[in-house]
Order: structure tokens, then sequence, then C-alpha cells
């Protein structure tokens, strides 16, 4: 084979490998990546807000502009603009300057969530949960990181069970968070039907918490998953 032909196959080679690497799945430790069928694309909200309150977002947008110019560090201003054109409807503005957040704080998990957030809102929903992912991979051990992914699947995807994934890695991630093992739980005993193993992460669940009416609360689902349990058995 010719010098040339050796060449011409090299770089065929790394063309696809790069393709390989920048096509890979937005969430790609679920395996899923055409899980959102449903999607719009809303650029401006057509919700009615009362007067009041868009006074006080218009007065809080204001404020996070001038504070921008008069902090030393800036970064809660920021934010505070980002967020309040979001909360006045302007969603294509907001999501120019949570880009613009992400490129000036790029180790910052909050913005890449609060995009997702507002990626929800425009009916993007593949793109907030490639928003939900960044912030999971800048801070892996914030719970809400994975909450927001958990209830984006949960709540938008034409695959529901694509959040177990993402709830096994938010377990490790988190060290089994609290919040996390509710999750868990309720998707067990909702979308696998898994009675046996919801009811062990609700007992861990129970162990807790501390309130005396929240723990009635998971006594009680815990002895109706357990009847059921028996009865199945019988």
């Amino acid at each position: 084979m010719s010098k040339n032909k050796l060449i011409l196959i090299a770089i065929v080679i790394i063309l696809i490998v790069v393709f390989i690497l920048t096509n890979k799945p937005v969430v790609d430790m679920s395996g899923f990546s055409n899980d959102f069928e449903n999607e719009t694309l809303v650029e401006k909200s057509n919700i009615v807000i009362p007067e009041d309150v868009k006074i006080r977002f218009e007065k809080q947008l204001e404020e996070s502009i001038e504070a921008q110019q008069t902090n030393e560090n800036p970064y809660s201003a920021y934010q505070g603009e980002a967020l309040n054109i979001m909360y006045l409807g302007d969603y294509k503005l907001a999501l120019e300057k949570f880009e613009q957040l992400e490129d000036k704080y790029p180790n910052d998990y909050l913005a890449s969530m609060n995009k997702g957030d507002l990626l929800i809102r425009m009916g993007q929903y593949l793109s907030a949960a490639r928003a939900f992912q960044s912030a999971i991979d800048k801070k892996s051990v914030e719970p809400l990181n994975h909450i927001k992914l958990v209830d984006l699947y949960s709540g938008y995807s034409s695959n529901p069970g694509g959040a177990e994934k993402i709830l096994l890695r938010a377990l490790a991630d988190t060290n089994k968070h609290k919040e996390i093992e509710r999750k868990y739980a309720v998707f067990l005993e909702e979308v696998k039907m898994d009675y046996a193993l919801s009811v062990e992460y609700w007992n861990e669940v129970l162990k807790k918490t501390s309130d005396p009416g929240s723990r009635r609360v998971l006594v009680d689902k815990i002895n109706v998953l357990l009847k059921m349990i028996n009865s199945a058995s019988i």
C-alpha cells in the first residue's frame, strides 16, 4: 500500500473519531439521546404578569444592571439580570444572558442549572437536559442538579425509565442524599412497580426523617406497600 493511501486512511480514521467524540449523546450515563419528542420553541412568554409583580421584576432587573458596575464581584448581579429577564418573559434574551454568564464563570454550576430551567420554559427539553448535565459535571455533589435532571425526565421524557441511571448516579454522587432516595423510592414504586425495593428506600428515607408528622406519613406508605407485597405473594 502506498504512503499516500496510508495517510488518507489515517485522516479518515481521525475524522471519524472526531465526529464520534463531538456527537455523543447529551446524557451519556443514561444511554438515551432521543427521549424528548414534543419540543417547541417559545422565545417570549405569553403568560400575563400581574402589574405589581412586573414592576418588582423590572426594579430588580434595573438594580442588577446597576450593581454590575459598582460591585467588586458582580456575579450575583449577572445572575439577577438573567433571572429577572426570564421572569419578565423574554426567554430569548435571558438565554443569551445565561450563556454569557457561563462564559464569564465556566466552573459555576448555577448558571447551567438556571439555564436548564429556562430551556424547559422554552420547550427545549433536550437542551435543558444538556444544561442540567453540565451543572452535574461542574458540581456532582449538589443534589439539586441531579433532581432537576430527574424531574425533567419524569415530566417531559417519552422514556421516563431513562431516569433510573440518572438516579443511580445521583445516589452515588451525593452519598445517598435523602431527597434523591425519596425520588428513587417514588420511581421504583410508580414506574418500575418494584414495591419490595421501593420499601427499602422508603425505610432509608424514614431513618433520615425526624419530623413526627412526616414519619407517620412514611410509615403509613411503607405499610401500604408491604400489604401489596403480601397480597401479591398469596
